[in-house]
């Protein structure tokens, strides 16, 4: 064989091995798995053998059996300790939450309930790691059936602690701490977020000072100031909770404690109770980054919590230990970031502005209501200083810091957080008392006044009208002011006890001296006391509290002008309106009196006014004139405190005292019109009652044939004439030789009781405490109407020689009147006598004057010039003497009217049968009795 079948055989060798490998490989693997197999069977052969072997089957049964029982007796008691511990946390949890919730501990009533719901819901569920959990749910819900029903007793615990929550979030009382424990109960209970709970403290706190502004029994001044506190509080809340700060890590004081609750179910450990007003503002960092608590390493803490949950339960830090691990390990719930659940640090600053803005007008609107419930100044002046006090501080820090900013001066006291919390948070200075409570204490002070003022204008209509009424009996002293006036019996017999008081029986007589009844005393006094008590009502409102203390006016004395709560000018304002309303009150009462007057003589066209509305008028005027009678009380009522006066420089002090007299003047000018206005009535109705007795006077006396009885001779005349001539005589001055002459020497019959009539109408109203212009009225008026009733009388004279030649178709019957010689002497002597009467009107009233004089001159042409000539100075002399005599009958107008230039005392030394009259000197000035009226009435 060569080497080419060498190859040759290699080369199919190849070709061969190459074709079988597989079942080369294949019969190796067969190869080993018969080994395997060879080997099993042989191990299967061993352990027959010994399975056969009953000695050790009976051992190997009996450990097993052993085992087994011993692993269900730990699981059995493992899930029975499991489900106990968490019952009798449930069953505690009611007494835990009402002991919280009583404290209002609202966080850890939360808490609890949280911690109870995830109890029951474990029970509910089943124990887990147990091999059948349906039925041991089952056993445990039936084997311990106070489960549910002690979750009943839990679950409506959710309600009453968010509604506890959040009316505790009313109260402006608690701490920063508080108030975010209470905001985390809340939030672990509610789907709420960050954002909604801000807007829910806003709206609590804007309800708690509507409702601490209802009116109440209580202070106001405190309500007040309640309210002012609440609103302080709720900024450094929102301040110091909301805000982010460097000392908690540039987050929000609140965020960080939901974030803790969130992680590890308890609050921050290394928080301390509350946060000062002054760390958020000074941007304090107490905490340096590796003390704060951060997020990622917040280990979990429910177990180490739940004892001090249930700090009343026995033995909690064992039943702790066997509390599952889905309640060691528990974690709320808590909306903190998502969508919508964004709050920025700009939303902060916008709702709280907002929400001020709503503050302003709700307070305000409240703290105007709660004012209306005030009556007095005095009060209200109480209240407001109750506010300065709480908010000075805070003012006096704002005033200064304004006045810094146009000064160098400096002072230590212009420091307030308050003012800085508000710089911060609202971007502009916040003044309450500017913003909310200045207008509102203004416009009480004003309405007090108003209303005060309103009711004393109306007192006229309450306590006249009516009185007014009651004046028809004629037993009424205003019927007959001068029978009151000289009535004795309330001084002796009703009221004797008056007579061992002095100054009571001074003031009575005084009063009965100006005429002053029942009612016009009431009226006077009612109005006197009115005003005064307004007056002294308003006495503190219209001076300038101090308002600084005096250990601050060292400090504060380099600022000028400074005028804290604006004080100085809301009094001085003040002070202008109480004196504009005090005038036009007085204005509207002189108003009222006046109306009344009016209806009192309102009377159909052409009729007569009675007695009783004359009567009612002129009560009303006496009234009034009392009224007027007080000058120096107009004075002291609207002269500004003497402390408000000292403010003010020496001319502005002038002006004003200028102004209020002025005023009092025209108030007194006012009540004095309405006084002559209320006896207009009453002087026509004197004035008619005159002209009828002087008509009838003119119109019935004879002027041709008197008789001259009364007549006597003049003293010139031979007085051993014989007696019986007198009668004989053919007329006056054309008597024969031996016969005397006669003149008249007393006054008609009918003019003096016509006067004399007059008199007693003015006895009867009281003329004796009239005023001098009311006097004078009366008697130019009634020597008017006399005058001009014989002028008249005059115009229809027929003279006494015209008689022989009648003219031509007229008879002597046709003839209006007859006058002789000896009528125009009676006549001129009436005339001269009422010219005694009334001198003092004649004298100072031209026309009265000049119708006299012109009477006179129509009189003297009927009587014979010469005879004139003769007789004009007797007339004189016996129409003195007839004044004289007629001073007792006709006293009232002798004396409103005195002529004691022509008297003399020899007329009446001459004759003894008129009383003689006592010199006209003062005497007895308190009772009304005749005096020298000269001086009152010029």
């Amino acid at each position: 064989m060569d080497r080419q079948d060498i190859e040759s055989k290699k080369q199919e060798l190849r070709m061969m091995v190459g074709e079988r490998y597989r079942d080369l490989i294949g019969a190796a693997d067969c190869i080993v798995r018969m080994k395997e197999t060879a080997f099993s069977v042989q191990d299967n052969i061993g352990r027959m053998r010994n399975s056969c072997d009953i000695h050790a089957l009976k051992r190997n049964v009996a450990a097993k059996t052993k085992k087994v029982q011993s692993g269900a007796m730990d699981d059995m008691k493992k899930s029975l300790y499991t489900s106990a511990a968490q019952i009798k946390l449930l069953a505690d949890a009611p007494e835990q939450i009402w002991r919280n919730i009583e404290n209002n501990n609202y966080l850890n009533a939360s808490r609890l309930y949280l911690i109870s719901k995830a109890i029951y819901d474990n029970l509910n569920a089943g124990m887990s790691g147990n091999d059948d959990i349906e039925s041991q749910s089952v056993k445990v819900m039936e084997t311990f059936p106070v489960v549910g029903r002690q979750w009943d007793a839990v679950s409506h615990f959710r309600t009453q602690i968010l509604q506890k929550s959040k009316h505790h979030l009313k109260s402006a009382k608690e701490t920063d701490m508080n108030v975010i424990e209470t905001i985390c109960a809340i939030m672990l209970l509610d789907n709420v977020n960050i954002r909604d709970m801000f807007q829910l403290l806003l709206n609590q706190r804007l309800l708690a000072i509507q409702e601490i502004l209802e009116p109440k029994d209580s202070n106001i001044g405190e309500q007040i100031v309640e309210a002012i506190n609440i609103l302080k509080a709720t900024l450094f809340h929102v301040g110091h909770i909301f805000l982010e700060s460097e000392q908690h890590g540039k987050i929000p004081l609140l965020e960080r404690h939901l974030r803790s609750l969130q992680q590890t179910f308890s609050t921050p450990s290394n928080n301390t109770s509350s946060t000062s007003n002054s760390t958020l503002l000074k941007g304090d960092n107490s905490l340096t980054p590796a003390t704060q608590l951060q997020p990622s390493a917040l280990p979990h803490v429910t177990a180490s919590l739940i004892p001090r949950l249930y700090p009343t339960t026995p033995n909690i830090h064992l039943l702790v230990r066997y509390l599952p691990e889905s309640i060691q390990t528990y974690t709320p719930f808590i909306r903190l970031e998502g969508s919508g659940d964004t709050f920025t640090q700009q939303n902060v600053f916008q709702d709280v502005q907002q929400w001020v803005e709503t503050v302003i007008v709700t307070f305000g609107n409240e703290f105007n209501r709660l004012l209306q419930q005030v009556r007095t100044s005095t009060e209200l002046v109480a209240i407001r200083s109750k506010t300065w006090a709480a908010l000075q501080a805070d003012e006096l820090a704002l005033e200064l810091a304004l006045k810094a900013k146009s000064t160098t001066v400096t002072t230590k006291l212009g420091k307030s957080t308050f003012n800085d919390l508000c710089s911060l948070l609202l971007s502009r200075p916040f003044s309450v008392w500017n913003l909310i409570l200045q207008s509102g204490f203004v416009k009480a002070l004003q309405d007090v006044i108003e209303s005060a003022m309103e009711e004393l204008s109306h007192q006229p209509d309450k306590l006249l009208r009516q009185r007014l009424g009651e004046l028809d009996s004629k037993e009424d002293p205003n019927h007959d002011v001068g029978g009151f006036i000289w009535d004795d019996s309330p001084l002796t017999n009703k009221n004797a006890a008056l007579l061992n008081a002095t100054d009571p029986l001074i003031q009575k007589i005084r009063g009965y001296v100006a005429g002053r009844t029942d009612l016009v005393a009431e009226t006077i006094s009612t109005f006197e006391e009115r005003l005064r008590a307004i007056r002294a009502d308003q006495e503190k409102a219209m001076i300038c509290e101090r308002i600084i203390h005096e250990d601050m006016e060292e400090e504060l004395e380099h600022f000028e002008n400074l005028d804290l709560f604006h004080a100085k000018e809301d009094t001085q304002k003040l002070v202008e309106f109480y004196q504009e309303r005090c005038v036009k009150c007085i204005k509207a009462y002189t108003t009222s009196l006046e109306q009344l007057v009016k209806e009192a003589v309102q009377k159909p066209e052409k009729a007569r006014n009675t007695v009783v509305a004359l009567d009612r008028a002129m009560t009303i005027g006496r009234g009034a004139l009392g009224i007027a009678s007080m000058g120096d009380t107009f004075q002291r009522v609207l002269t500004p405190p003497r402390d408000n006066i000292l403010n003010a420089n020496f001319a502005q002090a002038r002006t004003a005292k200028g102004k209020v007299d002025s005023q009092v003047q025209d108030l007194i000018s006012g009540l004095q019109k309405v006084y002559l206005m209320s006896h207009e009535a009453w002087i026509e109705h004197v004035e008619w009652t005159l002209i009828k007795g002087i008509k009838h006077y003119l119109k019935e006396s004879s002027w041709t044939d008197l008789a001259t009885l009364a007549w006597e001779p003049i003293p010139s005349a031979t007085n051993s004439a014989s007696p019986s001539t007198t009668g004989a005589a053919a007329g006056a001055g054309q008597t024969a030789d031996d016969a005397k002459t006669l003149l008249p020497f007393h006054g008609s019959t009918r003019l003096i009781s016509a006067l004399h009539q007059v008199c007693l109408e003015m006895h009867r109203v009281g003329t004796c405490h009239m005023k001098s212009e009311l006097i004078q009225i009366v008697t130019v008026k009634l020597a008017f109407a006399i005058l001009r009733a014989m002028d008249q009388f005059l115009d229809e004279v027929a003279d006494h020689q015209s008689l022989s030649l009648p003219a031509a178709g007229q008879s002597h019957e046709k003839a209006a009147v007859i006058f002789s010689e000896k009528g125009a002497l009676q006549l001129l002597f009436d005339v001269k006598f009422l010219n005694l009467i009334f001198q003092s009107s004649i004298a100072k009233d031209t026309d009265l004057s000049g119708l006299f004089k012109s009477i006179l001159h129509r009189i003297r042409g009927h009587i014979d010039p010469i005879n004139l000539a003769v007789f004009e100075k007797p007339l004189d002399t016996n129409a003195d003497r007839q004044y004289g005599r007629v001073a007792v009958v006709l006293g009232l107008l002798v004396q409103l009217n005195p002529s004691e230039s022509r008297r003399r005392v020899n007329v009446v030394e001459k004759s003894p049968h008129v009383f003689a009259m006592a010199p006209l000197t003062a005497r007895f000035t308190l009772l009304p009795i005749g005096q020298k009226m000269t001086g009152r009435i010029a």
